[in-house]
């Protein structure tokens, strides 16, 4: 599920489309008159472009995947898909600016997509890694893109990678990610400042950014585990809180602007929860 930046209108992925919805001042969604707009074969991991010109979503295939673009109108409405041929995708990004989306693959790769206007994508660069890709998120500013791995003999681990003007990346160094849980995710905070990894047992680990390199350093305790994996996790728009999902129900941790340190979380009991929109 994926919510523009003005909370006027909603979309979500399902397995033969994508549902999209008005959103009424009382929060209440309304089909709009076009109902469910076709976007390949099993849309998944709905994104929004960040300058809200098109939604981004994954046909995932072990032989055929495809990475899919639909416009987004001035009524909120998605246009005619486009697609291009991503060989087995696992996940994607965008950078900040909406300039380039990175696709990582199973097969140990991220590509590199521009993306013009038009909504045209071209592939600008790829990165073979030893390390198998497990998930991709980028900086609000547009700067680096972190990869959640499983580097054989070596373990779970974040790698940092700085984007360059063409959407090309640098390796630019790593952070073990020690323990008995493996990594989930990878959320950067808004301000820059601040990343938090998700783990699979459903606690979070908190890291500082540095703002030239981009480089992860652990800062404190994991939060309480969950016991139950987070299915996704974002900030929200204000950077005070870091919301979560769970099977169980959606989770807010309050943010401490000073150190980036969770507090304790407001839990909301919703059955079935597989995300979260903001």
């Amino acid at each position: 599920m994926a919510v523009d930046a003005a909370g006027t209108h909603a979309y979500v992925a399902t397995r033969d489309g994508i549902n999209q919805y008005n959103i009424g001042n009382d929060g209440a969604l309304t089909a709009m008159a076009t109902p469910k707009v076709s976007a390949g074969t099993q849309p998944t991991s709905l994104t929004l472009d960040p300058k809200g010109r098109f939604a981004y979503a994954l046909n995932i295939s072990i032989a055929h995947g495809k990475l899919s673009l639909l416009p987004i109108g001035a009524d909120g409405s998605l246009g005619t898909v486009k697609q291009v041929a991503v060989q087995r995708p696992i996940g994607f990004a965008l950078e900040a600016s909406g300039r380039f989306v990175y696709v990582a693959h199973t097969i140990n790769n991220i590509t590199a997509f521009k993306v013009d206007d038009a909504g045209t994508l071209t592939s600008v660069a790829k990165l073979t890694a030893s390390k198998e890709v497990l998930s991709l998120a980028t900086d609000a500013a547009g700067r680096f893109l972190y990869a959640v791995v499983d580097a054989p003999h070596t373990g779970y681990a974040v790698y940092v990678y700085t984007i360059g003007a063409t959407g090309e990346l640098t390796e630019a160094g790593s952070v073990s990610i020690s323990g008995s849980q493996s990594p989930t995710g990878v959320v950067p905070h808004p301000s820059g400042r601040f990343a938090y990894v998700t783990l699979a047992d459903g606690s979070i680990r908190t890291f500082a950014i540095d703002a030239t390199t981009g480089a992860l350093s652990v800062t404190g305790g994991d939060t309480a585990a969950l016991n139950t994996p987070i299915l996704r996790a974002a900030p929200d728009a204000t950077g005070r809180f870091l919301v979560v999902s769970t099977m169980d129900g959606a989770l807010a941790y309050a943010i401490d602007h000073a150190t980036g340190a969770l507090g304790a979380p407001s839990v909301t009991s919703v059955s079935g929860t597989t995300s979260v929109a903001l």
